[in-house]
């Protein structure tokens, strides 16, 4: 169910992709999911009567594609109500939010929009879906998240493009728990090596440091912050967990741990304007209720 829900996306964007379509010529390689933003499946219930339901699957995402000689992108996606099938265009996505117009053969018909939370061990995407067919019906729809970490080529690829964008921070994330796997990673056959040996070796420290330097900065795709959550659970004391936790607060579950060290670090600057604020407001809450 997993692999056809991203097969899906894939279908999805190079369906509704404008870039594609106006190019007109043929992939020259296998397209392949640059951002993976919501999959799994769910329920949605109707506003008027909460016994009128039907099961829901979605998935959508950014997927690339390298079309003569340069790499194009799109955002798409599918979503299965019952029987019916849907496109998702349009869509819009940031920090635990997801929203996007329903499309059905190549024409609008409503609209969906979800915030992310986390329930037990479960991301669960909650909102709204409003469909246009036959009348409008309105529906809260709650979507239960697939758990799709980054398989080792997927991973080994992000990281040869990190490296590519940011060659000193790849370096310094390697240097930081061990040795060098080349010596500069600018160049191509640097960043081909760091590829093929994390690849094989996706255990590696220095491959876990440079997938985890690479995920703090796209905790907007399922499979980063699913390796994260991971991480940090074995590791909450790392400054990647720090940094997931305020770029993410929505969709991380922040660990007491997480919170005590991230106050422990805090500037002694920012403690003593915390403080300040702290007996401001208390003098005022005394002040109200005349004691």
């Amino acid at each position: 169910m997993n692999k056809m829900l991203i097969a899906m996306v894939v279908l999805a964007v190079l369906s509704v992709s404008v870039v594609l379509s106006a190019a007109q010529v043929v992939v020259q390689a296998r397209p392949r999911i640059g951002t993976l933003i919501v999959i799994g499946k769910g329920i949605a219930i109707s506003k008027d009567n909460p016994m009128d339901f039907e099961l829901v699957k979605i998935s959508a995402g950014r997927v690339v594609a390298r079309l003569r000689g340069r790499v194009v992108s799109a955002l798409g996606g599918i979503l299965y109500m019952g029987a019916d099938k849907y496109r998702i265009r349009n869509i819009t996505y940031s920090n635990g939010t997801f929203s996007g117009v329903i499309y059905s053969a190549g024409s609008p018909v409503g609209a969906i929009s979800l915030d992310s939370y986390i329930k037990g061990n479960s991301e669960v995407w909650a909102g709204d879906l409003v469909i246009e067919e036959n009348g409008t019906q309105r529906y809260n729809v709650y979507i239960i998240g697939y758990k799709r970490r980054l398989k080792p080529v997927e991973f080994a690829n992000k990281i040869k493009e990190y490296c590519k964008d940011n060659p000193r921070k790849c370096k310094a994330a390697i240097k930081g728990v061990g040795r060098e796997l080349c010596d500069d990673p600018s160049l191509e056959g640097c960043r081909e090596k760091i590829k093929n040996f994390c690849e094989r070796h996706p255990n590696d420290r220095r491959c876990i440091a440079l997938k985890n330097a690479y995920c703090s900065v796209r905790t907007d795709d399922v499979r980063c912050r699913e390796e994260l959550k991971e991480y940090c659970k074995k590791n909450p004391d790392e400054k990647v967990c720090e940094r997931l936790v305020r770029a993410y607060p929505k969709i991380i579950k922040i660990k007491e741990r997480v919170k005590r060290v991230i106050k422990e670090r805090m500037p002694a600057w920012l403690r003593r304007v915390r403080g300040r604020v702290i007996n401001v407001t208390r003098r005022l809450q005394t002040r109200r209720s005349g004691w």
